[in-house]
């Protein structure tokens, strides 16, 4: 076993791992990285209800059916709020940081392809795809968030201001879409996202690329996030998690690897 160091001189058992000073402090990294974050956590609450006023606008420019523009205003909202969890599951196997530009990136796209739409279902079809990145944006966003403060204090704090942020950016979408109708088309107010996401890409990173973990070795992919399926599946996972640990069971020592972990659901029909 290897001791990790803890602030006051203490040490602590981390497991077969490097030895890793730990500092509770964030630091000004920290808060420049939760800055940073908070871009694009802004312009997905923002563009939730940008629409709400420059909806006549573009009523007026594309001439959609009453069905196409219910889908215009919703389909954004839906396409975030059923992705979530989902995206959350993704980023923690394959990268957050990675899944947080990525997402980004298409998200900068769709808004520039929404803010061009020739029609009302090619601007349905991006706005749906502005959803899709927003929601590899929120979770993403909070996952590298809750690496950037490891103190729960800290990260209590860091995390208010995520939730904050989000609300006062759908609140001041309405705002934000009126004042461009007043100069720009109704494009603007999608094009008003094009700045922040090009400052986000170019811009220092909010943490280390790669990283799920600060100090922590990079995990095996199936044992870095509980997968979206079966149930079954996910109890799997955490047996193969734990294929050359031992483990103490009812007082013997046992190891996972030595008899393969069979689970069958309940219901399953035999």
């Amino acid at each position: 076993m290897t001791r990790g160091w803890l602030s006051g001189g203490r040490w602590r058992t981390v497991g077969c791992m490097n030895v890793q000073r730990v500092s509770h402090s964030p630091g000004l990294r920290a808060w420049l990285g939760l800055l940073v974050l908070l871009g694009p956590v802004l312009l997905v609450a923002m563009d939730g209800s940008v629409l709400f006023l420059a909806m006549a606008k573009v009523s007026e420019a594309l001439s959609p059916t009453a069905d196409q523009a219910l889908w215009i205003l919703d389909v954004y909202g839906f396409a975030v709020g059923s992705l979530l969890i989902a995206f959350g599951n993704i980023g923690d196997r394959y990268g957050r940081l990675k899944l947080l530009m990525t997402g980004a990136a298409v998200f900068g796209a769709a808004s520039a392809g929404a803010a061009f739409a020739p029609g009302p279902v090619l601007l349905i079809a991006f706005r749906a795809l502005m959803g899709v990145a927003g929601a590899t944006l929120l979770p993403s966003a909070l996952a590298v968030l809750s690496e950037l403060f490891t103190d729960s204090r800290q990260r209590a704090k860091a995390i208010g201001i995520f939730a904050a942020t989000f609300a006062a950016g759908f609140a001041i979408g309405p705002i934000i879409g009126g004042q461009l109708l007043n100069s720009f088309w109704w494009g603007a107010v999608f094009l008003i996202n094009l700045p922040v996401v090009v400052l986000f890409l170019s811009g220092p990173g909010p943490a280390p690329r790669g990283t799920c973990h600060p100090g922590r070795p990079h995990r095996r992919p199936e044992c870095s996030a509980l997968r979206c399926g079966h149930p079954a599946d996910r109890l799997r996972d955490q047996a193969r998690c734990r294929g050359g640990a031992d483990s103490d069971l009812d007082g013997h020592r046992a190891r996972w690897h030595r008899r393969p972990v069979v689970v069958r659901p309940a219901a399953t029909p035999p």
